[in-house]
């Protein structure tokens, strides 16, 4: 009901927790974490820190009740640049022999038909964000590409072309439109820094920077995580309930009250019109005795085949006159019964169908006298339930039923 509010800037909370994860192999993660606050129109930044340790020790220095975008760095993810062949995606291209299910991946374009990926895979990256959510830490946006920095050169024109993220230095082109080209940083922890917005933002935070920033400068190519976006819909969902509960209890004190009004007004009416059905309540129950058995009566017609008498005497007629001299019939049942008839229980018959037991040469006369069935116009299908012949008999026992058209006339 109020789904319609979750993007809503005002429904956001003041504050965003962006926070970097660098994993090398035999290392503990190295964890780079900043918080933007909004007031007003202006985004500060606020608390700012480094820290290597496991997830448990780190998770105390955070702040609380704050949602978090996070950006993943180093072991399990590869960075490449791709020429674009239309005939294939460009995560085959980048790994012919990978099942794209099985990654998540994240575009930038590049110059002359190329495009930079970066690639993880899908296990590694929702086992880290379900540990996460252990630790009650919401995580409702992911990123695994250092190349979307080169994005706060559009909002920055004060940036220089060529960027550090701490991990990568990554360059773009003159008009900042795609990126040019990327190397890894030998020391990853660069205290190089820039200026933006008023304030000097490290290297090493600059990608959580962007990162905190897309939640109120939101991101079209944000990268889809299923634990992700089922943690964005339910944090989303807090926040729009919190926001809008004092108003809801406001509408159904509201509603309540009139509800009663209109209760009190029409109760005296409701006793009245009770104590009249009241009277009539025998009348009524005849009533419906008469339609049940009146519904019976029609649906025992209908199946029995009352109502089409006419057309079961022509269809009769024009079966007899398409059978060959080398069958012979011996019953034919119209309507025939769905199961025996017992005591003080209702006849059911199968409406619209016709069994026939009789007597065929061989096989190919009867496939032939059932392919001329088949052409006419009011016959649905026609089966062969059953054909047996024993050894020196001179035909065979045959059963076929035949299919009416149910809404065919003559």
């Amino acid at each position: 009901m109020l789904s319609f509010l979750k993007d809503k800037s005002f429904i956001k909370c003041n504050r965003v927790l962006g926070i970097h994860c660098y994993q090398a192999t035999g290392e503990d993660p190295l964890f780079h974490y900043l918080e933007l606050t909004r007031k007003g129109s202006k985004i500060i930044v606020g608390q700012n820190e480094s820290y290597q340790g496991s997830l448990e020790e780190f998770r105390v220095r955070l702040p609380k009740d704050i949602p978090i975008f996070l950006s993943i760095e180093g072991k399990g993810i590869l960075h490449k640049k791709v020429t674009v062949d239309p005939s294939q995606s460009v995560i085959h291209q980048a790994m012919p022999n990978a099942n794209a299910d099985d990654f998540l991946e994240s575009h930038y374009p590049g110059p002359n038909d190329t495009v930079f990926i970066s690639i993880a895979r899908k296990d590694q990256i929702e086992e880290l964000i379900s540990t996460f959510n252990e630790y009650n830490l919401p995580v409702i946006g992911l990123n695994i590409s250092p190349f979307l920095c080169l994005n706060l050169l559009n909002l920055f024109s004060e940036l220089p072309i060529e960027i550090s993220t701490g991990a990568y230095r990554i360059s773009c082109s003159e008009d900042r439109q795609y990126l040019l080209d990327f190397k890894k940083e030998v020391n990853k922890d660069s205290s190089e820094r820039y200026f933006l917005g008023g304030e000097y933002i490290s290297a090493c935070f600059l990608l959580p920077y962007y990162h905190a920033l897309t939640y109120y400068v939101p991101d079209e190519n944000e990268l889809r995580c299923l634990p992700v976006t089922e943690q964005q819909e339910e944090y989303n969902a807090k926040r729009v309930f919190m926001f809008s509960g004092r108003g809801m209890l406001i509408f159904l004190f509201m509603a309540l009250m009139v509800n009663f009004f209109y209760f009190s007004k029409y109760s005296q009416q409701k006793q009245m019109l009770e104590g009249q059905v009241s009277g009539n309540g025998q009348l009524l129950k005849n009533l419906k005795s008469l339609k049940d058995e009146l519904a019976w009566k029609e649906k025992f017609m209908i199946q029995t085949g009352i109502i089409k008498n006419s057309y079961m005497a022509y269809y009769a007629d024009q079966i007899g006159q398409t059978l060959p001299d080398e069958i012979t019939l011996e019953k034919m049942e119209i309507h025939p019964l769905l199961s025996k008839v017992k005591k003080q229980k209702e006849i059911e018959l199968e409406p619209d169908k016709i069994v026939i037991d009789g007597l065929a040469g061989n096989n190919m006369v009867l496939n032939d006298w059932v392919r001329i069935l088949k052409n006419k116009h009011w016959i649905q299908d026609v089966s062969v339930v059953n054909y047996t012949k024993e050894e020196n008999a001179e035909a065979g026992i045959f059963s076929i039923e035949i299919k009416l058209n149910k809404e065919q006339s003559i």
